[in-house]
């Protein structure tokens, strides 16, 4: 490769560095690059510095291989440069579209209230994440009271956003992979016995919220989902009730809003329930 000159001149009272670069034809031609510097009295010296680190950079190829480079391969190395902290929101951003208002305003939490402060403080890049990182992440979680299960959300997370990179080529390998993932204990739940039912209804007799409650009881259904019935979704000819409709809080623009839907979390969620007798006729009573 033929060496490359250049020389400083002067524009507008800035210094400008004029590399001689050449075609695949060997023709010379010209490239001005600003070096953000006045043009003034003892700037020469610092100016012919710059126009030696360029000149350097050229010499020694990166310069030479950036340029040759497509828009697309600038952009995967621009991102493998970034920090993580900058990669994650830039990730997030992106992927929103794929995402349920619900899953985003939860991976947006996680994001905001862990996550990219624990990364701007190690200030890594994407491309040097290693399992070593990762794992004193999830220590710096479980350390701080998170549980075992939320660790694991956090795992999970930054293992799409990661699959998320090497998809678009960013990265060889999910750096997940090489990390432990959190163990959580297992979740044994507590429920409520026939008399405790009868004791919450009864202490619920007068309250506006006592249907929504008798509902979720007799049927087992999501909050979201209870929240979502609407009269027309009782068929008293079928003696069914059909759950087509939720009810859900999208904190996504910073705002909690309410929002009612006619997606449901997944195919098997869009259902008919038999219509109870004893629920028709509270139903009956709710409405007069």
């Amino acid at each position: 490769m033929k060496r490359i000159t250049g020389r400083l001149a002067e524009k507008a009272g800035k210094w400008y560095a004029v590399i001689n670069l050449y075609t695949t034809e060997g023709k010379r031609k010209e490239k001005w690059i600003g070096l953000n510097l006045e043009a003034k009295k003892g700037s020469k010296t610092e100016a012919n510095a710059r126009l030696n680190e360029i000149l350097a950079k050229y010499n020694s190829g990166e310069l030479y291989l950036q340029e040759n480079l497509t828009k697309a391969e600038q952009q995967k190395r621009r991102v493998a440069e970034l920090p993580l902290h900058e990669y994650i929101v830039e990730w997030l951003e992106e992927y929103k579209h794929n995402l349920a208002p619900t899953t985003y305003s939860g991976y947006q939490g996680m994001i905001e209230s862990r996550m990219y402060p624990y990364f701007e403080k190690l200030n890594i890049s994407i491309k040097d994440v290693s399992g070593d990182e990762l794992n004193a992440y999830y220590n710096y979680l479980m350390d701080d009271g998170l549980s075992g299960c939320t660790a694991q959300k956090h795992h999970n997370l930054l293992h799409l956003i990661f699959k998320h990179a090497m998809k678009k080529r960013i990265l060889p390998f999910n750096p997940c992979d090489q990390a432990n993932r959190p163990k959580a204990v297992k979740y044994v739940a507590n429920y409520y016995n026939e008399a405790k039912l009868k004791e919450l209804l009864m202490a619920l007799k007068d309250d506006p919220l006592r249907i929504v409650v008798m509902l979720t009881i007799y049927y087992g259904v999501r909050r979201s989902e209870v929240l979502g019935i609407k009269w027309s979704a009782i068929d008293e000819q079928e003696k069914l009730i059909h759950l087509r409709h939720k009810i859900i809080e999208d904190k996504s623009n910073g705002h909690t809003v309410i929002k009612g839907m006619d997606i449901m979390k997944s195919k098997s969620s869009m259902r008919s329930l038999p219509l109870i007798e004893f629920i028709r006729q509270e139903l009956h009573k709710e409405r007069e």
